[in-house]
């Protein structure tokens, strides 16, 4: 071949591979289905321009080419507009599917301030999308504080919030040392799932819903892993005026069915490593920090997670620490269950909870609503900070009126070391009236190996202020509290208390049988003469109304070392 063909030849082979290459680069987001922005594009930011400015006339799917890696804008990208939302519904379907890999911008905004915030993706008041397969990742170093969610939902107008949504299979890590106090309801610092009662552009101001197709409802949050965050999950409703324990979806302007962690193992979130976190100047971060977090919310499901704090690659956490939070949501069904736990604290005088349920209060006799929270497993977790921080593995806060019906029954709390010097709760159920014509049952939990290197009470089961309770069948052995000083420890296997006065109509029936209590020591270097402890302790402020069966208990080993 000539020499001077040939090397317009190869020049003719290479610039054609490198226009392909070019081609091939760009188009690695793949718009389809029903909307005319079908087609390449090179990110999904441009794809999703593209297609919030089109209407959806049928199903459409937006999927990756391999190893497709981009970095969001500063305020995330947006799914949902003005456009596109109303043509979103049960056909005409939004589905983002990875694998992909989305990295952060840079922020440049705190949460404490009302004007938009930074994140990754943001759905806006869309409905029936579904994000799954996504990797997203804050990297950056510098001024962690100004990123404050990986995936969010906020409200498009008081008339339209995101229903039917679904976040799946996606891995979500950012950087707990965001915990610049939040503005609103949104919560401090990092969150890996924010759904919250706001818009974008104001996020630290609370709308009032005037449509029940306002609210963020039968959304699920299923099989994501979720890292490095100040919240794993943070869903935060319409306070919605009253509620009932089954609202009318189509009247009812709360959130409801909002369903974190599904019906089994495998649509399970695993929550680690939050919390823990330094702000700007490399001081411990003071704001609370929670695996999960709802907050008015009805008829909603948290199951089948695992949330670890401190897995090992992080730090404990020096303020207020949930594992799971659920709290306000009046006369609403409660449910959670089949989630393993483990938090650790390293604050003083502040408290920190695996499971706190303030939800669920009634407010009328009419409603038969239900509380359950069972077969969870809280175990591994540790209190190091030495100062007057309560620790509550299970807290039922019933406040004035409880749910019509509770079950707290099967969970398994294990193998926990605590420095604290205030109280400590096993299974703690509460209230602050009597609470009468209500079902309570605590059964068939197990108790075992709680250690305590300090002054205070210890109970492995508390409960008070309702008219029908069921003790039974609990195991609760191996409490060991070692007061030091001149300070004293007190512990009980079983204590129940009522509040029956004696012109009540009631009839309060306390059962506590066939529980096991074994192995309640208190030991240590105290040398006070004040330390206590009981097997079963059933006590009522008057004996009007009141039946106790207390039958078949097992009480053995209960002694004091010191004084």
């Amino acid at each position: 071949m000539n020499s001077r063909l040939y090397t317009f030849f190869q020049t003719f082979v290479v610039a054609a591979f490198l226009l392909l290459s070019t081609v091939l680069v760009q188009a690695q987001v793949t718009v389809s289905g029903g909307t005319t922005a079908a087609g390449s594009y090179t990110t999904l930011a441009a794809a999703m321009t593209a297609v919030n400015a089109d209407i959806a006339t049928g199903p459409v799917t937006i999927t990756f080419a391999t190893g497709h890696t981009e970095t969001a804008p500063t305020k995330g990208i947006q799914i949902g507009s003005a456009t596109l939302n109303p043509t979103l519904n049960a056909t005409n379907t939004l589905t983002i599917t990875g694998p992909a890999t989305i990295n952060a911008g840079i922020g440049d905004v705190l949460s404490s301030s009302n004007v938009e915030h930074d994140g990754i993706i943001k759905v806006i008041g869309a409905d029936y999308v579904t994000l799954s397969g996504l990797t997203l990742i804050d990297g950056n170093a510098n001024m962690p504080q100004n990123m404050e969610y990986g995936i969010a939902f906020y409200k498009a107008s008081v008339t339209d919030g995101s229903q039917f949504c679904t976040v799946q299979n996606c891995n979500i890590t950012l950087s707990r040392n965001s915990t610049t106090g939040g503005g609103g309801a949104r919560g401090e610092g990092s969150v890996g799932i924010l759904m919250v009662n706001a818009l974008s552009l104001t996020p630290a101001t609370a709308p009032t819903v005037t449509a029940a197709s306002g609210s963020h409802s039968f959304n699920k949050i299923y099989g994501n892993n979720i890292s490095q965050v100040n919240y794993g999950i943070h869903i935060s409703g319409f306070p919605a005026s009253v509620g009932n324990f089954n609202p009318n979806p189509a009247t009812f302007f709360g959130d409801m069915g909002n369903d974190v962690g599904g019906d089994s193992p495998s649509t399970g979130n695993t929550i680690t490593n939050f919390g823990g976190g330094t702000n700007a100047t490399g001081v411990f971060g003071t704001q609370q920090a929670a695996g999960i977090r709802n907050l008015h919310q009805w008829n909603s499901n948290i199951s089948y997670n695992n949330i670890n704090s401190n897995n090992g690659s992080g730090a404990n956490h020096t303020s207020l620490l949930h594992g799971i939070q659920f709290q306000n949501g009046q006369n609403a069904q409660v449910r959670i269950t089949f989630n393993t736990i483990s938090v650790k604290s390293a604050g003083a005088a502040t408290s920190m909870f695996a499971i706190e349920n303030g939800a669920g209060n009634k407010s009328v006799n009419t409603n038969a609503n239900r509380t359950d929270i069972s077969n969870n497993t809280i175990t591994n977790c540790t209190y190091s900070g030495t100062g007057f921080g309560i620790v509550y593995f299970i807290w039922n806060n019933q406040g004035s009126g409880g749910a019509d019906t509770l079950r707290i029954n099967n969970n398994t709390i294990s193998n926990c070391t605590l420095n604290t010097a205030s109280s400590v709760y096993g299974i703690f159920s509460s209230a602050s009236v009597a609470l009468f014509n209500r079902d309570a049952q605590i059964n068939n939990n197990t108790i075992t190996n709680i250690t305590r290197n300090n002054n205070g009470t210890t109970w492995g089961i508390s409960c008070n202020n309702a008219s029908r309770y069921a003790v039974n069948g609990n195991s609760i052995s191996n409490f060991t509290s070692n007061p030091i000083g001149t300070g004293s420890a007190t512990s009980y296997g079983v204590q129940v208390s009522t509040n029956v006065s004696t012109t009540s109509q009631a009839v309060c029936v306390v059962d506590v049988n066939n529980n096991t209590v074994n192995n309640l020591i208190i030991g240590g270097t105290s040398t006070s003469t004040f330390n206590s402890v009981y097997g079963i302790y059933v006590f009522n402020s008057t004996l009007a109304n009141v039946t106790r069966n207390i039958e078949g208990n097992t009480v053995s080993n209960l002694r004091s070392n010191t004084g």
